[in-house]
């Protein structure tokens, strides 16, 4: 389809491994819960949740990058190889010098 590359193995190890992550906070919170009682009785929101939610916000913006989401799939315009061959300018239609 022409849409991703060698060059985005980078961005999909990332998502991976943040994914990784996401899931083993995930498994945390839904045995322990998002708040704990502190030193003082007063609940305290769990570091363990406030780390999912800034990794769940780096996956949604690697989703919208790959058009994983609903919205950013609206936008994905792919080209097919022959499409591609076809529309580029050839070298000697630029004028290079005077």
């Amino acid at each position: 389809m022409g849409v991703s590359s060698e060059k985005d193995e980078g961005a999909l190890v990332r998502y991976c491994n943040l994914w990784d992550q996401y899931d083993l906070l995930t498994k945390n919170i839904n045995e322990l819960g998002t708040v704990f009682r502190g030193d003082d009785d007063n609940p305290k929101t769990r570091p363990e949740f406030l780390q999912w939610m800034k990794i769940s916000d780096a996956l949604l913006k690697i989703e919208r990058e790959f058009g994983l989401t609903p919205s950013a799939r609206t936008r994905i315009r792919t080209v097919g190889i022959e499409e591609k061959a076809d529309d580029r300018p050839s070298l000697s239609q630029f004028k290079i010098g005077n």
